[in-house]
């Protein structure tokens, strides 16, 4: 079977959505007019989010949720933060707080540890 992966920035008819993935979680809400999303499809199924979020005028933050488990393994958080990226020129710093198992992911895309 063919899958198709596709990565666009979130609509505003998926905020209901998002809200919903967040809410499962207990993270707060995204703003689609003041932050960018990121939401990642497998076979026209929602399969992962992630968003960059302005913290200062020069500074932001990946953050937001997980690949879902039964869509692991295909590649699909590498593309949400190209594309989050790709959206992050207008800040100096972007960093991320990510669990210690994923530094190494993130080390490709050129971030680095700060003690």
């Amino acid at each position: 079977m063919h899958t198709t992966i596709s990565v666009h920035q979130a609509r505003s008819e998926e905020i209901e959505w998002i809200k919903s993935c967040y809410d499962a979680v207990g993270f707060v809400h995204s703003d689609i007019n003041c932050e960018t999303i990121a939401v990642a499809k497998i076979n026209g199924q929602r399969a992962a989010l992630e968003q960059l979020v302005q913290v200062t005028s020069m500074d932001a933050e990946l953050g937001g949720m997980p690949v879902f488990e039964e869509f692991r393994g295909l590649g699909l958080a590498g593309q949400i933060v190209a594309l989050l990226l790709q959206h992050a020129g207008a800040f100096k710093h972007v960093f991320c707080l990510p669990y210690v198992h994923l530094r190494a992911f993130y080390a490709k895309f050129g971030f680095h540890v700060f003690a």
